[in-house]
């Protein structure tokens, strides 16, 4: 891996079989891969295999297959659908299985090619800005038109008078389906055709893995672009790509997720807009790192154990979560000196839980949002549990373990009609009182302190739901 310090605590170096360190490097030319593909699927010979750890140099065609050359072409006549985005690979990886996880570490994307080698264009009925035969419109197509520009690392040269920032990345990279060939116009559960600015270099990829050998493909990759191709086009460039790539074991998700030293994310792609949401919604939901609308904003933190089970923090079930307690403390602070706690404290949480997770991994959560948000303090006596996880913040030891583990299985029985909703409080306070201090250094410690307070809460909802039962 490269020498940024981040990336000896990133989930590739934690749970990779190679555990972050970079094997053989292998090239693999334009002349070497041959034919390009323009699906992904398992129905085609590897050009490559290779070991975890591995390194990988590539060298791609750009999204038009290279024959947009001159702004005298004409897409129309030169591009033919649907034999776009060409991509390399695929690159199969010994040892990775169905259920595996198929990690890579982009370390760079070098523009390569004769010079104006960046390209972008406008296509009739293709894109965001236009009528497209999905999506059709009154008004008559935009005429096409296409632009090629110099770029190098100082910058893409739009005009003598504007350039733009150099800011290279990979627009579609993914592994194979199971069974289905998919476009590689098309971005899905697979990867594919995402077109995210932060696939850049530095970043670390994990796909979901769905055949033995992982088949990773790549290409498209661009020189500048927005957060989104609204003309269904960026800045199109050769390239040569160099990544890392591992294998964690056993690790299986839906999507696909990235990893930056700021933030995890996961990546949805669907149409409707509203349904790719959805889909992030549910995996938040599920990994217990969420930011929530409303009068009070906050999010959930926690961490996986070494099996892979999400441990998150319910505060609640009012709609009204937190990440931390303590960033709510001092409800007379204003608005700017609590976003700032709230910042502050959820980097310390995410460190804190890196440190004693060497087996395990931090969910998804993108601290640099919380600066946006509005925090308001919360009446104590309204929302019983404010009190409690102040009071466990503020302890510390084991108290904050005990307290989401009291929390998790007090929602669970409030959920499943056991337990009234101001039982839940009620016994997380009896499970606190019980629990002595003890010190969190190590997985196991926190994985002690989550069983002992679970054994305990199961004891006390236990009590309170005979006690609904007799009434």
């Amino acid at each position: 891996m490269t020498d940024d310090p981040w990336l000896k605590t990133s989930i590739m170096a934690k749970r990779g079989v190679a555990k972050g360190q970079a094997g053989r490097r292998h090239e693999l030319s334009i002349e070497k891969q041959g034919p390009f593909h323009y699906v992904y699927g398992p129905y085609t010979k590897p050009v490559l295999t290779i070991e975890p750890g591995d390194v990988v140099a590539v060298e791609t065609e750009d999204a038009f297959g290279g024959v947009i050359t001159s702004e005298k072409d004409s897409p129309t006549a030169k591009l033919q659908f649907p034999f776009l985005n060409p991509q390399c690979g695929p690159i199969a990886v010994n040892g990775i299985e169905k259920g595996d996880c198929l990690a890579v570490h982009v370390h760079a994307v070098e523009t390569r090619g004769a010079q104006p080698a960046g390209k972008t264009c406008i296509i009739p009925e293709f894109g965001g800005l236009v009528g497209t035969a999905s999506t059709a419109m009154l008004n008559p197509p935009l005429p096409e038109r296409v632009r090629v520009m110099h770029v190098d690392k100082n910058g893409v040269r739009w005009s003598d008078k504007i350039t733009l920032p150099y800011q290279p990345f990979i627009g579609t990279i993914g592994i194979s389906p199971e069974i289905e060939a998919i476009s590689s116009l098309q971005p899905d559960y697979h990867g594919g055709n995402m077109d995210l600015p932060d696939v850049a270099p530095g970043a670390i990829l994990y796909f979901p893995v769905h055949v033995k050998g992982g088949f990773l493909y790549v290409g498209d990759c661009h020189a500048a672009q927005g957060d989104g191709e609204l003309s269904g086009v960026a800045i199109e460039q050769r390239a040569t790509v160099t990544m890392q790539i591992d294998v964690i074991k056993g690790w299986g998700f839906a999507w696909p997720r990235l990893e930056t030293k700021d933030f995890v994310m996961t990546i949805g792609s669907a149409r409707p807009l509203e349904d790719a949401a959805r889909r992030i919604e549910g995996w938040l939901l599920e990994s217990g790192a969420q930011l929530r609308t409303g009068p009070h904003r906050g999010g959930v933190a926690g961490w996986l154990d070494r099996d892979g089970r999400p441990k998150f923090v319910y505060l609640e079930i009012t709609g009204y979560y937190l990440t931390m307690a303590a960033w709510l403390a001092g409800g007379a602070a204003s608005s700017e000196e609590r976003r700032a706690m709230a910042l502050e404290h959820g980097r310390q949480a995410v460190d804190w839980m890196r440190s004693v997770t060497a087996d395990g991994a931090v969910p998804p959560t993108r601290l640099e949002e919380l600066s946006g948000l509005e925090f308001h303090a919360l009446e104590e006596e309204r929302f019983p549990s404010v009190r409690l996880a102040r009071e466990a913040a503020v302890a510390g030891h084991g108290r904050p373990a005990v307290l989401n583990a009291a929390n998790e299985e007090a929602v669970a029985a409030f959920l499943d009609g056991r337990i009234p909703f101001t039982a839940i409080a009620e016994s997380v306070r009896e499970v606190l009182d019980d629990h002595l201090p003890s010190t969190l250094n190590r997985l196991e410690d926190v994985l002690e302190a989550d069983a002992w307070a679970r054994e305990r809460s199961r004891e006390a909802l236990g009590r309170r739901g005979a006690l609904r039962a007799s009434s």
